[in-house]
């Protein structure tokens, strides 16, 4: 899979599943009313968009916001959230832990499920 075909899979699949959005964000019914901005998708978007390409690197800005790099070149499912220019240059490497719940859920949306076991086990 090449990258921008999976922000593309990522970016898709966060509309399909709007359920998954951050429950912790502030006006969570007006937010899901509001889509397709994809505020408080960026960290689950991340770690899928890392495991479906092992060679990126998560950055993120005081996490605040979460995306991911191949070198110079940013990958970021959730852009389409702003209306200007993101600081990316301004963020830092970051790592992730585990796979959230959340994160798990939105890879097997965008994976078949035989693909999806053979990503995480």
């Amino acid at each position: 899979m090449q990258p921008d075909e999976a922000v593309e899979m990522i970016r898709e699949a966060c509309f399909r599943r709007p359920e998954l959005l951050w429950n912790n964000w502030p006006n969570i019914e007006q937010r899901k009313v509001k889509l397709p901005n994809l505020m408080g998708f960026c960290y689950i978007a991340t770690q899928v968009f890392w495991v479906l390409i092992p060679e990126a690197k998560p950055y993120s800005q005081d996490r605040l916001h979460f995306w991911a790099q191949i070198g110079d070149t940013v990958y970021d499912p959730t852009s389409c959230q702003f209306d200007y220019r993101y600081p990316y240059h301004m963020g830092n490497k970051t790592r992730f832990p585990r796979l959230t719940t959340r994160a798990q859920e939105l890879l097997k949306e965008v994976m078949d499920g035989d693909s999806y076991k053979e990503r995480v086990a």
